[in-house]
């Protein structure tokens, strides 16, 4: 089996539509009319909307779903890359090593993009919060992290990313039409997959996360509670209080932990990443890293 996909999911695919009617329609027309159709029609609203402008005019920009995985790839190049550059070759090999990375990194979605994005928000700067939520609007969970991240001196910067967001939507959308696409993104309810496999307790991300980095956790968890700990706890505490749960939503919970639990191992960092490579072939055929999926494909269940 390749790196690329054999096929596609059907956000992979809306997503790749959506970019295609950019490229015909133009930026503003095409989005506007994306944002009509999520209106109007009530099947369009069990996929992704217009508002996550930024990732559908990078699919514009790349014209295929081949282009987004590269895209994922490049990502997760940039992130493991940024790891090292940040807090070291240690923390960056674990990060190197996560399963759910690669996961991400083999589809044509934003989560590897929008985590990559996340960590330089909480890293340096609230500014980056403008193109974290252009990729997608339900990067918003990440906002409490990034407020401890950047402490009180970075709330002017943090708001002003948050501002921008908001007069993007109103110059692209009109301001009435950008509320209502707001409105109706927060009280949609998705499609009968979500209903079925991603709808859940918070528990489900414990489950996840020790199936997918058992090792990288409990070292996290044995060494001191402060640091990228405390941002994995506020991060992944932000994404319980959502109804729908996916463990690629919290990437960045397992990056931040495996940051944290480099530190605690040390040398032993070789032997995470030993159970790396096992999980990760294990997965190698899972599309999406639903709780259910990765019992089964781990053989828990």
């Amino acid at each position: 089996m390749g790196f690329f996909p054999t096929v596609y999911g059907p956000d992979e695919r809306i997503y790749a539509a959506q970019g295609r009617i950019l490229r015909e329609r133009g930026f503003i027309r095409g989005l506007r009319d994306l944002g009509d159709d999520y209106l109007t029609e009530p099947e369009a609203r069990q996929y992704p909307s217009a508002l996550r402008w930024l990732w559908i005019l990078m699919s514009a920009a790349v014209r295929s779903e081949r282009g987004l995985v590269l895209l994922s790839l490049a990502s997760a190049g940039g992130l493991v890359l940024f790891t090292g550059a940040t807090w070291g070759i240690l923390p960056a090999a674990l990060v190197g090593g996560s399963p759910l990375l690669w996961a991400g990194a083999r589809r044509a979605l934003q989560d590897v993009t929008v985590t990559a994005v996340g960590l330089v928000a909480i890293r340096f700067g609230g500014l980056a919060l403008f193109p974290l939520l252009a990729l997608k609007e339900a990067a918003v969970l990440w906002l409490p992290a990034i407020l401890v991240g950047n402490g009180f001196p970075g709330t002017p910067f943090i708001f002003c990313g948050f501002v921008a967001w908001l007069l993007s939507l109103a110059v692209i959308f009109g301001p009435r039409k950008a509320l209502a696409l707001l409105r109706a993104v927060a009280t949609s309810h998705g499609h009968e997959y979500t209903e079925r496999f991603q709808v859940g307790g918070p528990q489900r991300y414990l489950v996840d996360l020790m199936l997918l980095s058992p090792v990288a956790l409990g070292a996290a968890l044995v060494g001191p509670w402060r640091g990228e700990f405390l941002l994995a706890a506020v991060l992944l505490a932000s994404h319980c209080l959502v109804r729908v749960k996916n463990a690629r939503f919290i990437l960045g919970v397992d990056v931040l932990l495996r940051v944290a639990a480099a530190n605690v191992l040390g040398p032993w960092v070789l032997l995470a990443l030993v159970w790396d490579a096992w999980t990760v072939w294990r997965l190698r055929r899972v599309y999406d890293p639903v709780t259910a999926v990765l019992i089964r494909e781990m053989r828990m269940g």
